[in-house]
Formats: structure tokens, C-alpha cells, sequence
């Protein structure tokens, strides 16, 4: 069964989509081999224990947003993937498959970690499309947000 649960974010490294203190709409999984390249996911940090959500960029390699590197992480660690957000007091959610700019935005990101020429670029370039992305938040469906309560 898929639970659907509500933590909330903290920290910078993935701003400006998930803002710090902001309620974000986690999706426990049964199955590790759904997430998809740009797929925000939700782990425990090797070292502090703490939950992080971050980009899952490539093949095996999960990164912040505004991070110039990537995570230490073990696959077992994945607790699930974000699917949506609260911005206010209204649900938002992008669903469990996502949207075509976050595979664009999973390449930004990595651009950022390998070019040091190109990071700030990219940044700026990942932000914009970051901000775009908001466009594709709808509200949930209705089995979604009884779920939540």
C-alpha cells in the first residue's frame, strides 16, 4: 500500500522548489527502481541520521539543487520520493511520475556539479526553470488529500 504523508523541508539546497520549513508531500514506496531521473527523494544521511530531500540526478547519484556535489547515500536509505508540496494552505502536487522539466532540470543540476565555468550559469538557468516548474503543480486529487489528514 502507498502512504502518502506530509514532513516538512528544511535547509537551502533545494530552494527555490522547496522552500526552508515548508510542508512537503513525501510518498513511502515499495519498489526503489520507480524513481526516475529528477525525481526529488527523500533519505537518511549517513553521518547526522537526518531525513534530506534531495535531486535524484543520474544513474546512482542524488544532489541539492544549489549543491556543487553529490550525496553519500545508499539506496536502502531512499525512504521515498516527494510528489508535492503546501505552499500556503492550499496542496499542491505533481504526482508520483512528475513532469517533463524535471529531467531538465536533473541535467542543470549536474552541469552545475562539473563545469565550474558554467555553475553560476547553470544556477541562474535552474532557478528560472525551477520557478517555471511551479506552473506544473495542480491540486490533488481528492483520495490524495483525504489521505493527508
Amino acid at each position: 500500500m502507498v502512504r502518502l504523508k506530509k514532513i516538512k523541508f528544511y535547509g537551502q539546497s533545494m530552494d527555490p522548489i522547496l522552500k526552508n520549513g515548508h510542508p512537503v508531500i513525501l510518498k513511502n514506496f515499495t519498489d526503489i527502481k520507480t524513481i526516475e531521473v529528477g525525481d526529488i527523494v527523500c533519505f537518511v544521511d549517513n553521518e547526522s541520521g537526518e531525513l534530506v530531500n534531495h535531486r535524484y540526478v543520474s544513474q546512482g547519484m542524488i544532489k541539492g539543487d544549489r549543491n556543487t556535489s553529490c550525496d553519500d547515500y545508499k539506496m536502502e536509505d531512499i525512504q521515498g520520493v516527494i510528489v508535492g508540496q503546501t505552499i500556503g494552505k492550499k496542496v499542491y502536487y505533481w504526482g508520483e511520475r512528475g513532469f517533463l522539466l524535471k529531467r531538465i532540470i536533473a541535467k542543470l543540476s549536474m552541469l552545475g556539479t562539473r563545469k565550474k565555468l558554467i555553475r553560476y550559469p547553470s544556477l541562474l538557468l535552474l532557478i528560472t526553470l525551477n520557478y517555471l516548474s511551479k506552473l506544473a503543480l495542480r491540486k490533488p486529487p481528492n483520495d490524495v488529500l483525504h489521505s493527508l489528514k
